[in-house]
């Protein structure tokens, strides 16, 4: 479809999607940040790309995107174990036993 004022808020809602569904281990999903790129840049070299409302939203998906691909978020991390010792049976919470409060009588307000 031709980008245009009819068009441009299915192809910045779907560069967001693209952004927020990325999963670099999957194949299907790890191509999604480069896919909202492309679009957010046709977008932004568009005349819609001055919008500033527009821009905002742009703004966040390639934010998302850069968080997900960052070193930090690719790594590989292998779960520590985090109990030693002997296992315990964990202590109950207390909880407060509600009580009612007694509503006064017209007959017990006149004495």
């Amino acid at each position: 479809m031709e980008l245009n004022g009819l068009t441009v808020v299915y192809y910045y809602s779907y560069a967001s999607l693209l952004a927020g569904m990325y999963l670099p281990r999957d194949d299907r999903r790890s191509h999604y940040c480069t896919e909202s790129a492309e679009l957010i840049r046709k977008i932004r070299s568009s005349s819609y790309g001055a919008d500033q409302t527009i821009g905002e939203i742009l703004n966040e998906s390639e934010s998302i995107c850069r968080a997900m691909t960052s070193a930090g978020a690719n790594a590989t991390q292998s779960p520590t174990p985090t109990v030693t010792g002997t296992l315990r049976t964990p202590t109950p919470t207390p909880s407060r036993t509600p009580h009612r409060t007694p509503t006064p009588t017209p007959a017990a307000l006149g004495s």
